[in-house]
């Protein structure tokens, strides 16, 4: 009798064992692909938020960027300065410290043919006035050349 007992718990094990596993593989099967739509929707929202917070973050840069720029354009002195390239106007104006308060890299200054009248970078990090290529400022042009495109906060021309 006792050997019919441990066939019938070793049967009863099996089922149950069997059972269970069939009931988690149907489970699994039905609730994977909510679970999957779920997390990839959880995923996109994320992505979007980071997006529009990178967003907001370039148009409020540029904002205050266009603040500065228009600021500066308004100035005598730098008005003078595109006529008659003043030196002293870059020893008052440009100096490292200008470039840590405003948080900028460089400044360029280009007339209205799209010549240069002056570009100064600036080392943030290092905290020092840096050299520019002469050909800096090309990288500019597509984006003077087609003014209607132009932020009207960030480019100023003089006419």
């Amino acid at each position: 009798m006792r050997g019919k007992n441990m066939k019938l718990k070793q049967k009863a094990v099996v089922v149950v064992s069997i059972t269970m596993i069939l009931l988690v593989t149907l489970f699994l099967s039905f609730l994977r692909p909510v679970l999957l739509k779920e997390s990839n929707d959880l995923d996109r929202d994320t992505a979007i938020g980071e997006v529009r917070r990178i967003e907001n973050n370039i148009q409020s840069t540029l904002h205050n960027l266009g603040k500065i720029n228009r600021d500066w354009s308004i100035w005598d002195d730098t008005y003078d300065f595109m006529v008659d390239q003043n030196p002293l106007y870059i020893e008052r104006n440009l100096e490292p410290e200008t470039f840590a308060n405003l948080n900028i890299n460089y400044i360029i200054y280009i007339d209205s043919e799209k010549k240069p009248k002056l570009q100064v970078g600036y080392d943030l990090d290092n905290k020092k006035i840096v050299p520019l290529q002469n050909d800096f400022y090309e990288e500019f042009l597509p984006a003077i050349k087609s003014v209607e495109n132009t932020s009207k906060e960030l480019l100023v021309m003089s006419k």
